[in-house]
């Protein structure tokens, strides 16, 4: 069985017309500097003297992923690989051949990919093995650049990066040279879904034209709930 389906995006507007089969595998780009967010989402404080009771966080849920960016944001500050291997997932498509961006573009029909996608701007993709993935982002945490967990945010609706998802959560990582941290210079985006009782990244989007876009809750096309990252 092959789905379709479509999206919207606006860097740049691309309208999907065309989607191809999708599935998870057992296995388990100049902008101007922009400095990290540093305020916390504001907490409502309790009546004086009253007492609370600690709320419900629901596995898969917003809050439980602001939750999962504890480890997010512990494992780029400790620069843990081992953080990319556990939880980066391949996914499987199988493409139409009639598809206009994705993983599919320009692939014959039936082709089959299978890998962790990598996209610049939604404009041009790679895809990974699980292992040259990890080996990506050893490089990268073996280069001078910082990178911090910035912001998270979430989306519903499938997109270019995991079609059939009925959301996305998003970790947004600020990436800054070390002779100054403070200014940012490009964002990587991991894509995240949850099932199986576990958070699983299934995909990464990197931008340098539109920075701006995501280290503030500006963009609506980007994210339907955002909320910056404390330092």
């Amino acid at each position: 069985m092959k789905a379709k389906s479509n999206i919207f995006y606006i860097f740049p507007v691309f309208l999907l017309v065309s989607a191809c089969i999708w599935g998870t595998s057992s296995s388990k780009i100049e902008s101007t500097p922009v400095s990290f967010p540093s305020d916390p989402p504001a907490i409502e404080p309790a009546a004086m003297g009253e007492q609370t009771a600690s709320p419900t966080v629901v596995a898969g849920s917003f809050a439980d992923f602001y939750l999962f960016g504890t480890e997010i944001a512990a494992a780029l500050q400790a620069r843990n690989i081992s953080f990319f291997y556990e939880y980066a997932t391949a996914s499987t498509w199988i493409c139409l051949g009639d598809e206009t961006i994705g993983v599919c573009k320009d692939m014959s029909p039936e082709t089959t990919v299978t890998g962790i996608p990598v996209t610049y701007d939604w404009a041009t993709y790679e895809v990974y093995s699980k292992e040259n993935y990890n080996e990506s982002w050893q490089t990268r945490f073996a280069s001078s650049s910082v990178l911090k967990l910035a912001a998270i945010a979430n989306q519903f609706g499938d997109n270019p990066l995991m079609p059939m998802a009925g959301q996305s959560f998003l970790a947004i990582v600020g990436v800054a040279d070390d002779n100054n941290p403070s200014s940012i210079h490009e964002v990587r985006v991991l894509f995240f879904e949850y099932y199986e009782h576990t958070w699983h990244l299934a995909g990464e989007f990197v931008t340098v034209e539109h920075v701006g876009s995501w280290l503030n809750d500006t963009c609506s096309a980007c994210y339907d709930m955002w909320a910056a990252w404390p330092e």
